[in-house]
């Protein structure tokens, strides 16, 4: 497995320290400490997305209960509803919460049905059904120790999983985070992408996100206001 700052421990807090700032490295642990306190505790609230009324999703891993995972996870599981046949997952998250039995692709880590290559250069022996990622391309070529220019190596990405491992009337998801990576954020103001949908929300309170326009979302800061990302994209591609 090639080695990257995600795959030590130094590493992932120079990672950390760059995305979230000093003083969540000392705000996090103590969350964790007091996780299954905090999310008992915790008013049980919705959330709308496309129409329709969602629970937002509080889990112990990773703070999810305070960041953009709240939304992203109950988004992708109402896509998952809707899906028959294979899937893929882009970027190892779901397998943190719940027992998964798709592949993931992911260049650096390990885990059940975890297939460790490079998204650009993927090629299945079988195309999937229905393709998905949760802020995970925001990451391409830009903290993942490429030399590719982001911008550059999130289309080429964006394009080979499309045409190489996306079936004939499959479907593609991404959620990405707005403000963390600046070329990302070009990419989608520009409309970079072929997306044959696109939803944004953004963050009004700690725990309250509605849905908002594109260029009401690409104005958000990351980490500002609230920690971690203020808004999110949602693009959504369907294959004829």
């Amino acid at each position: 497995m090639e080695r990257s700052l995600y795959n030590s421990r130094i590493g992932r807090v120079v990672v950390f320290v760059k995305r979230f700032g000093i003083t969540q490295v000392f705000m996090k642990p103590l969350r964790m400490v007091f996780a299954p306190l905090i999310i008992k505790l915790k008013t049980r609230r919705n959330f709308n997305f496309n129409g329709k009324v969602w629970p937002y999703f509080y889990h112990s891993y990773n703070t999810t209960w305070i960041n953009e995972r709240q939304i992203e996870i109950p988004i992708i599981i109402s896509y998952l509803k809707q899906t028959k046949g294979k899937v893929l997952e882009i970027g190892r998250v779901m397998p943190h919460y719940f027992n998964t039995q798709w592949d993931v692709l992911d260049k650096f880590e390990k885990g059940k049905n975890v297939i460790n290559e490079d998204i650009a250069s993927f090629s299945p022996k079988e195309k999937y059904d229905f393709i998905f990622s949760i802020s995970t391309f925001e990451h391409i070529g830009f903290d993942d120790g490429s030399k590719m220019p982001s911008g550059e190596k999130i289309i080429d990405s964006y394009k080979s999983v499309c045409q190489k491992c996306l079936n004939k009337k499959g479907a593609m998801i991404m959620t990405i985070p707005i403000g963390y990576n600046p070329h990302m954020d070009k990419l989608i103001a520009q409309n970079k992408f072929n997306f044959n949908k696109e939803t944004c929300l953004k963050r009004i309170k700690k725990d309250s996100w509605i849905e908002v326009s594109k260029e009401e979302a690409l104005k958000t800061r990351y980490g500002k206001p609230f920690p971690y990302a203020n808004a999110l994209f949602v693009g959504e591609y369907r294959k004829k």
